[in-house]
């Protein structure tokens, strides 16, 4: 029985003595983790001194490498003994990585008892060594002793993390450099794409980029405080530094809520999100508001509550806008998703729940890591200015089907017939024909433009061009669909197309998608009754979120056609795919039209640098009802100057007040077929013109040459065989000769008289 208890003391005696066992450092031996050798004590009444611990058993050891301790009220007091055994005189050093505490000292009893060795408070002059580091590092000093006792004293009002160590000079300087530079990595990197944010912003006019900004500065604000760069710069700096992360974590959500409403442009797309949004954002502005008045409103337990919480909320949208297929989303939900996770983990280690050193110390920094570059990626996206092609011009997967091969190949097999048919019409166009076959051959002209437009819905549902367009007015886009609808139109339709803030707006890309989106739309909602369609087009500047849309609105419309998207209609389809593919969204909600929203990749183009505009001119167009004439007043549908038409010559010399500006160019167009015989009409007309004023032909006799009309007294000859290619051009020209004929007959009358 003796045997049993003796080896039991012994065994309880080694135990106890293993509690006392001091850490060593020697030469093999250069860096040890004192967690193992530590012991600590909480004092909740802040009782006690140094002195009244000393050689007082209230210590309890830990034995890990990383204490953590949650919100503890007092001061902690940490005691551990290290034995210093080298055959070098190298210093050696205590580091402790404590972020955001109140207040940590370092007290050596040996040398002595009441002033610390180091204390992380500039302002405390007993102690003999301030911050000089991001962290707290201070010398063990020399002793001969055979180990020295450390004491730590730690205030805080947060949770408490401390990774403890001693370790020689050179190991001190591997674990600082690395420290350093994964933080200046860190720090690289956001400047990188903050600079890179402002240069966008400043490119493009766009909040956005500001409001990433703020998400940047305030997640580098965080790094800073988290890893003592604020308490190592600035003389109050553990309190300041506190003070500042608080503030980070309520600027970053604040931040983080402003840049997603702008990044999925939610105002337009999501109103119910925006609202959600702006009230989480609201609710944030005002708690900041409150700090701002008092900075010890809110502790660290309640601000870590409301980042959960927003990331949530966030990360909850980000699902339900990512079903929805929004643009660019992709990018958001993965990088809400990571935050989400990564938040909620770190915050874990912060309370112990699952205590990791190296997760605790730079779980926050890659995770803000992760989602800026998450966002950046995203933006460079965005930015179509500063790529080939557009963002809207993005690959569109299509299975490689046999249907869809079909469809395509039926295209192009189309597209080879209409050229031979286009070859035959253009021959029979170029000879004389009688007014019959004039018809006959008009109608063939019109059958295979249709064909052509049919030929091409096939093959965009295939396939897309993705080559980037040069730029283009976007009145040209909707005057070129004019005259191509009304090379089409068989059925004499009546559609008005009414432009909204589109004066000097550029398109920068898939101009040629736009254009057959508004082709498809005349063709399937036009009226065979006498109401008529109306296609408004509308750009819009939205100058808050940074970003231009162009809405196409087409009323009235029926309820047959308005249901009929999921039907085998080739040219609705077409209209649902090119939406799609631009990236917009159809609005079917009102029953009497259909909305249709595109993002918009345009500028607006300085007149004054830009390409030549109309110049200023009255068009008088003398003519009733023939072929020539409808097919002339079509093409001049949306010019921007005045178009009179006049049926015959007499309303034009009676009744009609001609433009007497010297600025102003009247142009009377004539025909051959009209009831009045061209060169005797002419005679009269020319007493109602001033110099400069144009009077041309226009003819569908193959055999009238140009001398000849003017011969008869006319400025110029147009064929009708370029109407609708050259018609708009070739009154620019005419204008200009006008203009300049009456600024020199203006300077002649002005010259003085010798």
């Amino acid at each position: 029985m003796k045997p049993i208890i003796v080896i039991i003391i012994l065994l309880f005696s080694i135990n106890l003595h293993s509690h006392q066992e001091p850490a060593i450092l020697d030469d093999q031996l250069t860096s040890t983790n004192l967690g193992i050798f530590s012991s600590v004590f909480i004092d909740t009444n802040n009782s006690y001194t140094l002195e009244g611990l000393l050689n007082k058993e209230y210590f309890t050891p830990f034995k890990t490498d990383f204490l953590q301790l949650n919100k503890v009220i007092g001061t902690v007091w940490i005691k551990t003994e290290i034995s210093i055994q080298k055959s070098t005189n190298n210093t050696s050093y205590i580091y402790i990585k404590a972020p955001l505490i109140d207040d940590i000292e370092v007290y050596f009893p040996q040398f002595n008892q009441h002033t610390p060795k180091y204390s992380a408070n500039k302002n405390n002059g007993a102690s003999l060594y301030s911050p000089q580091h991001t962290d707290h590092i201070t010398p063990i000093p020399d002793s001969s002793h055979n180990s020295i006792t450390v004491y730590i004293k730690i205030r805080s009002s947060s949770p408490i993390n401390i990774q403890l160590m001693a370790l020689d000079n050179t190991q001190l300087l591997k674990l600082t450099f690395n420290n350093l530079l994964f933080s200046g990595f860190f720090i690289s990197v956001m400047l990188i794409f903050i600079i890179g944010s402002i240069f966008f912003f400043l490119h493009t006019k766009h909040s956005m980029y500001l409001a990433y900004s703020s998400v940047l500065l305030s997640m580098l604000s965080l790094h800073l405080c988290f890893h003592g760069f604020m308490h190592y710069i600035l003389t109050n700096g553990m309190e300041f530094e506190i003070i500042t992360f608080n503030f980070s974590i309520l600027s970053y959500l604040t931040a983080s809520i402003l840049f997603s409403r702008y990044y999925l442009d939610t105002q337009i797309n999501f109103p119910k999100i925006d609202r959600i949004l702006l009230s989480l954002g609201g609710v944030n502005i005002f708690l900041v508001s409150l700090f701002l008045i008092n900075t010890e409103l809110f502790n660290k337990q309640f601000l870590l509550l409301n980042l959960l919480i927003t990331s949530s909320v966030l990360v909850a949208i980000a699902f339900f806008i990512y079903s929805k297929k929004a643009t660019y989303s992709g990018y958001y939900i993965l990088a809400k998703s990571i935050v989400f996770l990564g938040i909620y983990a770190w915050v874990m280690s912060v309370y112990g729940i699952y205590p990791s050193a190296a997760f605790y110390k730079w779980g926050l920094t890659t995770v803000l890591l992760i989602e800026a570059s998450i966002y950046f990626s995203g933006i460079i996206t965005h930015l179509s200015p500063f790529r080939a092609t557009s963002l809207n011009q993005k690959a569109v997967s299509v299975q490689d089907s046999a249907p869809t091969n079909i469809i395509s190949d039926t295209g192009k097999r189309l597209k080879r017939q209409i050229n031979i048919l286009d070859n035959y019409i253009a021959y029979w166009r170029a000879t004389p024909l009688k007014d019959n076959e004039k018809l006959l051959s008009s109608d063939a002209a019109i059958a295979s433009n249709n064909l052509k437009l049919l030929s091409n819905n096939l093959t965009l549902l295939n396939s897309f061009n993705n080559k980037s367009s040069a730029p283009i007015l976007l009145d040209k886009v909707i005057q070129d669909t004019i005259d191509d609808f009304n090379n089409i139109d068989q059925d004499n339709a009546d559609i008005t197309f009414e432009n909204i803030n589109t004066t000097n707006i550029e398109l920068l890309s898939d101009s040629h998608l736009y254009k057959q989106l508004l082709i498809n739309l005349a063709q399937e909602y036009k009226h065979l009754n006498e109401n008529s369609l109306t296609i408004r087009v509308q750009h819009k500047i939205h100058s808050k979120l940074g970003i231009n849309t162009i809405e196409i609105v087409c009323s009235p419309i029926y309820n047959r056609i308005n249901n009929s998207f999921n039907s085998s209609s080739l040219g609705l389809h077409a209209i649902k795919h090119i939406a799609q593919r631009l990236e917009g969204n159809l609005d079917l909600s009102n029953t009497n039209n259909l909305t249709i929203k595109l993002p918009a990749n345009t500028r607006t183009r300085d007149p004054l640098h830009g390409s030549p505009q109309a110049e200023p001119a009255q068009i008088f167009v003398i003519g009733e009802e023939s072929i020539l004439v409808e097919r002339v007043l079509r093409s001049l549908q949306s010019w921007p100057n005045d178009v009179i038409q006049i049926i015959n010559i007499n309303d034009l010399i009676t009744n009609t007040i001609i433009d007497t500006n010297n600025n102003t160019v009247n142009l009377v167009l004539m025909f051959e077929h009209e009831g009045y015989i061209p060169n005797l009409a002419l005679k009269q007309v020319r007493g109602k013109l001033h110099a400069g004023d144009q009077c041309i032909l226009v003819t569908d006799n193959a055999k009238m040459s140009r001398n000849y009309a003017l011969t008869l007294g006319f400025d110029d000859l147009f064929s009708d065989l370029s109407i609708e290619l050259n018609l708009k051009e070739n009154l620019d020209r005419f204008t200009s000769k006008g203009l300049r004929i009456k600024k020199a007959s203006l300077q002649t009358q002005t010259e003085p008289k010798n």
